[in-house]
C-alpha cells in the first residue's frame, strides 16, 4: 500500500519525515478476546495502537508513525526526512478443526 506524503490524510506536515535508507516495520497481532488488532512489536519508537479492524488500524498507523517518530528523533540516532518506507505485517492466529 503506498500513500504518498501525509497530504494523503488530508494532514499538512511542516516538514518531510524519515530515516536515509531504513525501513520501518509494525507486527501487528490480533486479540481475540478483546476482538482488536494491536502493535505486538515496532521499531517506531513510542507507537502504541489498537483498532476494531486491520483497515482502521492502518489509517490510524500512517498518522501516528510520523507523529512518533518526530516526536521520537532523538532516539533514532540521525534526523528524519523524506518518505517514510513502511511494513505493516499482521498475524491472525485461528483454530481449525478437522
Amino acid at each position: 500500500m503506498h500513500i504518498p506524503r501525509n497530504e494523503a490524510m488530508g494532514i499538512a506536515m511542516s516538514e518531510p519525515l524519515t530515516m536515509n535508507d531504513h525501513e520501518f516495520t509494525v507486527r501487528v497481532e490480533w486479540d481475540a478476546p478483546a476482538g482488536v488488532w494491536y502493535v505486538a512489536e515496532s521499531d517506531v519508537p513510542g507507537l502504541v495502537a489498537e483498532a476494531d479492524t486491520l483497515e482502521e488500524f492502518t489509517r490510524n498507523v500512517v498518522l501516528l508513525v510520523p507523529e512518533m517518530l518526530e516526536l521520537n528523533a532523538h532516539l533514532l540516532g540521525e534526523p528524519v526526512q523524506g518518505a517514510i518506507p513502511l511494513n505493516i505485517v499482521a498475524t491472525k492466529h485461528l483454530e481449525l478443526w478437522v
